[in-house]
């Protein structure tokens, strides 16, 4: 079985132990007089120095994977586009673990719901790469369109030859690109366990929605509402972001190492199997 598909189980354990975590979340304050628990470095669970420690494992694994990349006479679309993927989840878990030692948490998922993404598009664009190629090319083409029409909607004091430029390449790009669409990232994780957490951290920070908002109105011990910009977290979403981060950019690795070298392994199994340790799963 391929690394790839041999953490699927992990991913689906963990799925359901994010629901009940949730569920828990919900159900139980945490607030104190409206103020965030207490924190020791900004985090706040018995098993932070575990998950920093091994969250420094995994990036330590992707740079070997990038630096790998210097050698290995990349001159393809497609490795290029793996190691870039690859590259912006090591960017984007390095910001969140920043954010986290800062105890922004909530920020720090916005970041790990970006990783999760990277990881769609890798897996994708093994799965099928001239058609990932195609889809991105669409995505881009279709945003340049809207911005493009969402200016003329909105701007005032156009220059009539800015105007007349992207008039016509407006016209002619839907002439010859009428289907461009932008990429549906439920449609990209199609069949990824992963995507749960996904969908989650669009809730519980990504977007302004009623569960993200309501981490910033708590009510004092009087019963009295109080708004703030440190919105109060649970410890197990703590943990829920170090799992994610973590998961999401092992799985970038191994997918990358099969893409380019068709290697299933290389070191990754065994973090996987560390991994898996720190869950309570082996």
């Amino acid at each position: 079985m391929a690394a790839g598909d041999s953490w699927a189980g992990v991913g689906k354990t963990h799925r359901r132990g994010l629901i009940q975590n949730r569920l828990d979340t919900n159900s139980t304050s945490i607030l104190y007089d409206g103020k965030a628990h207490p924190t020791k470095g900004g985090i706040s669970t018995m098993n932070d120095d575990a998950w920093t420690e091994f969250s420094g494992v995994v990036i330590n694994k992707g740079y070997s994977i990038l630096e790998q990349s210097a050698a290995s006479s990349i001159d393809g679309r497609t490795q290029s586009l793996a190691f870039s993927l690859l590259a912006r989840s090591l960017s984007n878990y390095s910001g969140a673990l920043i954010l986290m030692k800062a105890g922004r948490v909530v920020e720090a998922r916005m970041l790990v719901r970006a990783c999760l993404e990277n990881e769609f598009f890798l897996r994708a664009l093994k799965a099928d790469p001239k058609k990932f190629w195609t889809q991105l090319q669409a995505d881009d083409l279709k945003h340049r369109q809207q911005r493009g029409e969402h200016y003329f909607a909105t701007a005032e004091g156009v220059d009539e030859n800015v105007a007349r430029r992207l008039r016509e390449w407006l016209k002619k790009s839907k002439v010859e690109h009428p289907d461009a669409k932008s990429i549906s990232p439920k449609k990209m994780a199609a069949g990824n366990p992963t995507y749960i957490a996904y969908a989650q951290m669009s809730s519980d920070a990504g977007h302004a929605s009623q569960t993200s908002l309501s981490r910033h109105m708590v009510r004092n011990r009087g019963g009295v509402p109080q708004f703030t910009p440190h919105a109060p977290i649970g410890e197990d979403e703590v943990v829920d972001t170090f799992r994610w981060g973590c998961l999401s950019l092992i799985r970038a690795c191994g997918t990358v190492n099969e893409l380019i070298w068709k290697s299933e392994n290389d070191g990754i199994q065994e973090i996987v199997e560390r991994y898996g340790k720190l869950l309570g799963m082996r």
